[in-house]
């Protein structure tokens, strides 16, 4: 006995099948007995593609169980494996199932192109479904059946012999004609050689041809190397100044260069400096003595303010006896005239520090006086009016 499970294939969705020995499928038309026929042969041929897979679907599988048999097929888009007797086979050829099948009894053969195979019928043939059955008069028939088509297979392959014989003859025949073709060959060896030698003297004449290009190429450059020589002999006759003098010349501009900038720059200083000439500078005993002055006025401003004091301190006594009116108008006259000399010693204090100030610049305009006429001793010509240094030059009036 077989029992086929069938799983997504074609109008199948799920169907089990137990096949004993002669057994019939019988049912309403597209009710799927072809489909079921189908699917055992394509579990057993490893049917190409996947068109008979169910529509939505993306796999189909055929289970067959016997008593020595155990097999899964499993077909989708990019895998496609078998599980016989608990071992899986994934390396399978196209159209082609694994060789196990053939140790057990249920191989196909291949005729003309065409897998068959001897344990199944295809519908509408004498034998429609022949199994490993039980029964003698069905072994008969199985028998026969597949005796018959052996005969088949073997008038076909009689035939494909025949087709072959005839395949060879032709290739006889133009292997024959080869074989002329190649005795037209049979100088060969010495064109070979002959080819070889002519390229070697192309690659010689080439070479010749390379030096004679370069010979050319001389050629033309000497012929202008003499035009040029003969326009560069009018420059013989130019006369070359000394080397010496050349550098002792350019020694002497540069120093002179060097002078000028110089002189520009001093001449700006002096021009800069002229007015410092009418400055009037007092002299030390005058600071001297004006500075006593702030001094004693200072500190008689000073004792000033220490009596103005006493006097708002005094004043505040209720039991002091004041004498007369006059007295007292004496007083504020003194009060004015020691306001009147706070404010003199304040003026002479500020002119102090002007005269400070002015005293500290007219220090710096003399030390750069004496700069400037320390520079000026360098050179032989004053930058003020050009004349001689020494000779009684004066600077201009600012």
């Amino acid at each position: 006995m077989i029992r086929a499970e069938i799983t997504n294939f074609e109008s199948i969705n799920h169907a089990v099948l137990e096949i004993d020995g002669f057994t019939t499928v019988q049912g309403p038309n597209y009710s799927g007995k072809s489909a079921a026929m189908r699917a055992i042969n394509a579990a057993l041929s490893n049917q190409a593609g996947t068109d008979f897979i169910s529509w939505g679907k993306t796999f189909c599988e055929v289970r067959l169980v016997s008593k020595d048999l155990d097999l899964l097929w499993h077909k989708e888009d990019g895998n496609n494996f078998y599980i016989i007797n608990n071992k899986r086979y994934d390396k399978i050829g196209r159209d082609e199932p694994p060789s196990q099948l053939n140790v057990l009894g249920y191989g196909t053969i291949k005729i003309n192109d065409q897998r068959h195979n001897l344990y199944y019928a295809e519908q509408f043939n004498s034998l429609f479904l022949v199994d490993g059955q039980t029964l003698k008069n069905a072994d008969l028939v199985a028998a026969v059946y597949g005796l018959d088509r052996l005969y088949k297979a073997a008038e076909l392959c009689s035939k494909d012999q025949r087709s072959v014989d005839t395949l060879f003859k032709i290739r006889g025949k133009d292997l024959e004609d080869v074989n002329s073709d190649l005795k037209k060959f049979d100088d060969l060896d010495n064109v070979v050689t002959a080819g070889k030698r002519l390229n070697e003297q192309a690659a010689s004449i080439e070479s010749q041809e390379k030096s004679i290009e370069k010979a050319e190429a001389w050629s033309d450059t000497i012929a202008q190397m003499v035009v040029e020589c003969n326009r560069l002999k009018p420059s013989l006759s130019v006369a070359v100044p000394n080397i010496e003098d050349l550098r002792e010349r350019i020694t002497k501009a540069s120093k002179i260069g060097t002078l000028c900038d110089a002189m520009d720059a001093l001449s700006g200083v002096a021009a800069h400096l002229a007015p410092v000439e009418s400055v009037s500078v007092p002299t030390a005993e005058d600071l001297s003595s004006k500075a006593n002055e702030c001094l004693k006025l200072s500190d008689l401003l000073l004792r000033l303010e220490s009596a103005e004091n006493d006097v708002q301190r005094l004043s505040a006594c209720g039991s002091v006896l004041v004498l007369g009116d006059g007295d007292l108008s004496s007083i504020s006259q003194g009060i004015s005239r020691l306001e009147f000399l706070e404010k003199s010693v304040s003026g002479i204090v500020f002119m102090k520090q002007d005269l400070d100030v002015l005293t500290k610049s007219t220090t710096e305009s003399s030390s750069e006086l004496v700069a400037v006429e320390t520079e000026l001793a360098t050179f032989d010509v004053c930058p003020l009016c050009g004349g001689k240094r020494g000779q009684g030059c004066e600077p201009a009036a600012s």
